[in-house]
């Protein structure tokens, strides 16, 4: 898949989105208004990690840069989304949103809202 996508060589793709962002941004944006716990920042998170999986991957579906049903519609569009989805899949994880980013429902819908 990565000389397929890759195919010069050089490694460093520039994609339109910050991901980094939108997330530190859902994470300030989902604080509670009493004290100073953060939503966002509880131990565990209250997302089910296969729920999380199949939320990302109905976005990666929605994601449409090329509309058309015959086959060359079709191919432009996966390799339009490829390298994207495979970005979102991997930034999006069940285990990155739920141990690292430790996201709740309200904050994981709002930073796939943003993407779509």
């Amino acid at each position: 898949l990565r000389s397929e996508v890759l195919s010069s060589g050089d490694d460093s793709v520039f994609l339109p989105l910050n991901l980094d962002r939108l997330i530190w941004n859902a994470r300030k944006r989902f604080v509670e208004s009493e004290g100073s716990h953060s939503v966002l920042l509880k131990p565990k998170s209250d997302l089910c990690p296969s729920e999380v999986a199949q939320k990302v991957a109905r976005l990666c579906e929605k994601l449409v840069v090329v509309p058309g049903e015959d086959g060359l519609s079709q191919e432009a569009q996966r390799n339009a989304t490829l390298l994207y989805g495979a970005f979102v899949r991997m930034t999006l994880s069940s285990k990155e949103v739920c141990s690292r980013y430790r996201l709740n429902e309200a904050g994981l819908d709002w930073v796939l809202g943003e993407i779509e």
